[in-house]
């Protein structure tokens, strides 16, 4: 392979090749490739994550508050059984009731109400 001579450089070293640089493309291409020349896997994650925090904070949690509590536990349900301590009275008698309840459902009743209705 033969030589060129440079005044520059003594008569055994070779003579580097001429490069011109390149034009860098402009718009968002030239955004992207100066963006990977600076870390760009940082940034990409940076933004994901910053974009998953404001998901979160200003879509999923509102949404979530506007559909009001959501509980998955199944309702309370209650039996209950009235025992009287005689089986039959008359009119003015006094009469002893007692009640008993338990709840079988998957989760905590708040209250519990018994109404009883007894002929005048």
């Amino acid at each position: 392979m033969a030589q060129r001579y440079s005044p520059d450089l003594g008569p055994r070293e070779p003579i580097k090749p001429l490069r011109i640089k390149e034009e860098e493309p402009s718009g968002f291409i030239g955004f992207l490739i100066w963006w990977r020349k600076r870390g760009g896997v940082f940034w990409w994650t940076t933004i994901l994550v910053v974009l998953s925090i404001v998901t979160l904070v200003g879509v999923l949690i509102p949404v979530a508050r506007s559909m009001g509590h959501l509980d998955i536990r199944p309702d309370p349900d209650i039996t209950a059984t009235i025992k009287a301590d005689q089986t039959s009275v008359s009119k003015g008698d006094t009469v002893t009731l007692t009640i008993s309840h338990e709840n079988i459902g998957g989760s905590e009743a708040g209250a519990v109400t018994v109404n009883i209705h007894l002929p005048d």
